[in-house]
């Protein structure tokens, strides 16, 4: 631990004193630190507060074994007080149990006075061996200040792994926090059989709930077959990473290496070990390669016990991460878990199919590889969900006529024969039903729609109603009618949808809440915490050797003190924290 405590005063830590690890800004603001007496015994609660302490330690890796164990027991006492003594395992088991089921108490409470719809994610994980399964549970939203928020409400053991029980635990868990009423779509893990589930859910919730729920979230896609494109690509990245081990397994040529771009006034490349399975990791691994190359070759061709390397394998590498990078840039969006994003799946869906085709169209060494990635995506994504439509619809850029012209587009690019026409009407219909849930009849109640606005504001919204959309009524037939402006900064991937309707929700008051419920869907089911294992939804070894009635407890809190500590969807910082999370 790095906190500094005077042995020789009856000074103590303040409670704004630095935190053991500055990587988990945990705060305690409810410390009450009493010095030990002259003569009296000395132990860990006297220095800091035991639940403090105990969630630090739901956030170390070790999961007690440092802060429990004879090592540190041993530092404390040569740099604390020689009279320290640890605290056991059980008792800090015990502290973490009381501070979870404290913090669970006042997540219910929040939950009780919720008064709008969630999105509820439903994701399967196993243990480190594979033997035990669990269900995670995610409730969306976008907040009062139109940010993202998610908690994790449930890390719960299956004993029956099969649909039925899987549904029974949603149940039990929404119940128990009083959310069943309030979901407004649910979004299955891959592993998970939507069909099956619903049939076991369709009469716990109402219609709209089946409606826009779906069983492939477009990041499972994106994932496997940004995996399935570094895998084929692999035999003109494979001299590359012989390269990497070469250069780490040879320490004096790495020093030479790095001396010449030291000469030179480059920044040299960090070598890893081994290239990562993850394809993320590999490409970022792989990319980097690109500085001081000619460096690289004259000191790795410079020793004749290897093939050298030729300046053909740079081509061959630049195309073939080229196609692994039209993956990788999508990925990296949905990397950020707290960022909205649900409105750019079909864009991001159309530079991906794009990219492909240009591989398919000039290239002929990677055409077949483009081929079989082409048929791949069109296997695990055939259609894009309805949630996502109606996103891109609730964005103001596009609307229903710029759904209808990208989805033209998109299958036109997969060669796919589609009708587009029915999906459009399907979408209109869904965005009709949600607008009579929230205001039945909500056409004859918007004559003071305008009133507060300044006359600019009120003008337009006049002539918005003279010639409104009759296909649809309300605030959502004046939104779907009226051109917005736009600057040229807000044209591109970067523009800030909530902050948009943030200031818009005066004008379409119904149509928010709208919003709010359909840009709150995660790209992803995946817990955003990166002590887990997310690219094979697997336990880490160390939590996977806890009990396990304490599993879901370390990690409903760990996710539950990063949102206490504002970091979701508000400090960039985050993102940083959450580098190896649900992209990762």
């Amino acid at each position: 631990m790095s906190k500094e405590i005077s042995v020789d005063t009856e000074e103590v830590i303040s409670e704004n004193a630095p935190i053991p690890n500055p990587n988990y800004p945990i705060q305690n603001p409810d410390s009450n630190l009493n010095p030990p007496q002259n003569g009296m015994s000395f132990s860990l609660d006297a220095i800091i507060d035991l639940e403090f302490f105990a969630t630090y330690t739901n956030f170390d890796d070790p999961l007690f074994d440092v802060v429990t164990g004879d090592v540190f027991e041993d530092y404390a006492k040569n740099c604390v007080r020689n009279d320290f003594t640890k605290v056991s395992k059980k008792t800090l088991r015990r502290k973490i149990i009381d501070v979870y089921d404290k913090r669970k108490k006042g997540i219910k409470a929040m939950f009780s006075e919720f008064n709008r719809r969630l999105v509820v994610t439903c994701d399967l994980w196993s243990s480190f061996s594979g033997d035990d399964h669990f269900v995670s549970v995610i409730c969306h939203w976008i907040n009062d200040d139109w940010l993202l928020e998610k908690y994790v409400i449930g890390f719960d053991v299956l004993y029956k792994y099969d649909h039925v029980d899987i549904a029974s635990k949603m149940i039990e868990l929404l119940n128990e926090f009083n959310l069943k009423g309030k979901v407004g779509l649910i979004s299955f893990d891959d592993a998970i059989s939507k069909e099956k589930c619903m049939e076991h859910l369709v009469d716990e919730f109402d219609p709209l709930v089946k409606l826009l729920s779906h069983d492939r979230t477009f990041a499972t896609a994106v994932d496997l077959c940004g995996q399935e494109v570094m895998d084929q690509v692999a035999p003109f990245l494979d001299p590359f990473r012989e390269l990497i081990k070469w250069f780490r397994c040879n320490p004096e040529k790495k020093k030479e290496y790095r001396a010449l771009c030291r000469s030179k006034g480059y920044r040299p490349t960090r070598f890893h070990l081994d290239s990562s399975d993850d394809w993320k990791c590999a490409y970022e691994d792989l990319s980097d390669l690109s500085r001081n190359k000619e460096i690289l070759m004259t000191v790795y061709n410079g020793c004749p016990d290897h093939s050298p390397l030729l300046w053909s394998h740079w081509d061959d590498r630049i195309y073939a991460l080229g196609m692994v990078e039209y993956f990788e840039n999508v990925a990296s969006r949905f990397s950020w878990p707290y960022d909205v994003n649900c409105h750019l799946v079909i864009h991001d869906c159309i530079n991906i199919i794009h990219g492909l085709k240009e591989y398919e169209d000039e290239d002929p060494q990677f055409c077949s590889i483009a081929r079989n990635i082409r048929s791949k995506w069109l296997e695990l994504f055939p259609e894009i969900p309805t949630i996502y439509c109606l996103g891109t619809i609730l964005d103001p850029r596009f609307k229903i006529e710029g759904l209808r012209q990208l989805l033209v587009y998109y299958y036109e690019a997969l060669g796919v024969d589609y009708n587009v026409d029915e999906k459009v009407a399907d979408c209109k219909n869904a965005l009709r039903q949600l607008h009579a849930h929230y205001e039945p009849g909500s056409s004859s109640d918007e004559d003071d729609i305008c009133l507060g606005f300044e006359l600019d504001v009120f003008v337009k919204a006049m002539k918005r109603r003279r010639v409104n959309d009759q296909e649809f009524s309300g605030d959502l037939g004046e939104y779907l009618f009226f051109n917005f402006e736009f600057s040229a900064d807000d044209k591109d991937q970067w523009f800030e949808i909530t902050k948009w309707w943030e200031k818009k929700e005066e004008l379409f008051p119904v149509l928010s809440k709208i919003v709010r419920d359909v840009l709150c869907t995660p790209m992803s089911t995946r817990i955003p915490k990166s002590d887990r294992c997310p690219e094979k939804r697997v336990l880490d070894e160390q939590r996977s050797r806890l009990p396990r009635e304490l599993i879901p407890v370390c990690i409903c809190k760990t996710d539950w003190d990063l949102t206490e500590d504002g970091h979701r969807g508000r400090d960039p910082d985050y993102r940083r924290l959450s580098s190896d999370s649900e992209a990762d």
